[in-house]
């Protein structure tokens, strides 16, 4: 099995098509999807962002909750309160 560095090279979107389809089959039996949640090294950002963007659509929703930390909850409220509804200043968690 390939570590994360390697798989983070493969995604680079300098490297050809087929090693980027590659370094997206190799993610698909890491243990986390920790690292390709925007990746924001000096080595490994936006360059590598399409591949992690693949390997997280591929994801159930269910595998995806335990990442989420809220985050689509805030969206919800920030949303829900740039359309004037009231929120009651409660977060929204998915």
């Amino acid at each position: 099995m390939a570590d994360i560095a390697e798989i983070m090279d493969m995604l680079d979107w300098h490297m050809p098509s087929e090693i980027q389809s590659k370094g997206i089959s190799l993610a698909r039996n890491t243990e986390t999807i920790i690292p390709f949640i925007q990746p924001l090294t000096p080595k490994y950002n936006k360059n590598v962002w399409e591949g992690c963007a693949v390997i997280i659509a591929e994801k159930s929703d269910e595998n995806l909750k335990p990442y989420l930390h809220g985050g689509v909850g805030y969206w919800k409220h920030y949303h829900a309160t740039r359309r004037g509804k009231r929120t009651g200043g409660h977060m929204f968690y998915v």
